[in-house]
């Protein structure tokens, strides 16, 4: 056994006490306080909603939309919305966003005269009488208007949206290499810069990753790559390992804005495997045993038109609080 080796192991001994009392403390934590278990509290209802929500908006702007889509869903949703109503009220902005995901599916079927059933007719209309607010619906967009040009960052913020539809047309090095060049202004904790990009665009590999991630149905194989960030473990200790996901999630937020400057379509694409999966990943794409998967994104050129959902946000006042 090497020298190297052998201290290696005398520091994980060393540390292994210290790593399994924190570790079993957050995990009890972090599990005590979730959606896991707090199934019937008002924020984990609240959550549950806007996660199903949009889960019905994403069925209304896929590229080859099913008429008559989800209608196990839909019921369910029906079920924890009159729930919520029945605990809660109807006021939340939640609650109000489901109401106008159920119109907006009820009334998408009824212009393409697809009849759903009944029982799901009556229960989105009697629905219908708790809606005060109409909130951000799914829209149909145009490319031109999507990319136009503007000074004002708040415009351009306000642009990007999470796309699902791809042209044929191919994105070539150079403009990914700026992308990322632009998204490197990011902060980084301590300027570590833990993060390595990688873009799979090989049809075969590009049909792998996206069977192993799984949230892709519908619009991913018409991406023209798959984008995979990475976070090499070897920049962190093991009190800070949390840190390369935050470290992350701000790349993430400024490479998704350079692909908006490049007039790039983007959406984001969970990174949450089994070991197996990951190791199955890893085979693919060759990163790093260091390295732990972060994020996808699936990315393409625009095509003429395409949808967007409404991906509505909750009330500034309840996310902004002054101390």
């Amino acid at each position: 056994m090497n020298l190297i080796r052998l201290r290696r192991i005398k520091r994980v001994i060393r540390l292994f006490p210290h790593v399994c009392k924190e570790s079993l403390y957050w995990f009890w934590r972090d599990l005590l306080y979730s959606s896991s278990v707090l199934i019937e509290d008002e924020k984990s209802m609240l959550s549950w909603l806007m996660i199903k929500t949009h889960i019905i908006e994403k069925g209304l702007t896929m590229p080859e939309r099913r008429l008559g889509f989800g209608t196990d869903r839909i019921q369910a949703l029906i079920r924890k919305v009159n729930k919520t109503i029945e605990l809660y009220g109807h006021e939340s902005i939640e609650v109000q966003t489901a109401i106008n995901d159920l119109e907006q599916y009820l009334l998408l079927h009824e212009q393409n005269q697809y009849t759903l059933s009944s029982d799901i007719i009556n229960s989105i209309n009697r629905l219908l009488k708790y809606k005060t607010i109409d909130t951000e619906k799914c829209y149909q967009e145009n490319r031109d208007n999507y990319f136009k040009e503007t000074n004002d960052f708040a415009e351009f913020s306000k642009q990007r949206r999470s796309v699902r539809w791809y042209s044929q047309d191919k994105i070539d090095e150079d403009t990914l290499k700026k992308c990322v060049e632009l998204a490197q202004n990011a902060p980084s904790a301590c300027n570590r810069q833990s993060l390595k990009v990688y873009f799979i665009s090989d049809k075969e590999k590009k049909k792998t990753i996206l069977d192993l991630q799984t949230g892709n149905r519908g619009f991913g194989d018409s991406a023209d790559t798959i984008v995979l960030i990475t976070s090499d473990q070897r920049y962190w200790t093991w009190r800070e390992r949390t840190m390369a996901y935050l470290d992350a999630g701000i790349f993430t937020m400024n490479l998704l804005y350079a692909f908006h400057y490049h007039q790039i379509c983007a959406c984001p694409l969970n990174a949450l495997m089994t070991i197996k999966k990951r190791k199955a990943l890893r085979a693919v794409v060759n990163y790093s045993k260091t390295e732990i998967p972060m994020i996808f994104i699936s990315i393409g050129r625009a095509p003429e038109q395409f949808m967007v959902p409404g991906s509505q946000r909750v009330k500034i006042n309840q996310i902004c609080q002054f101390v």
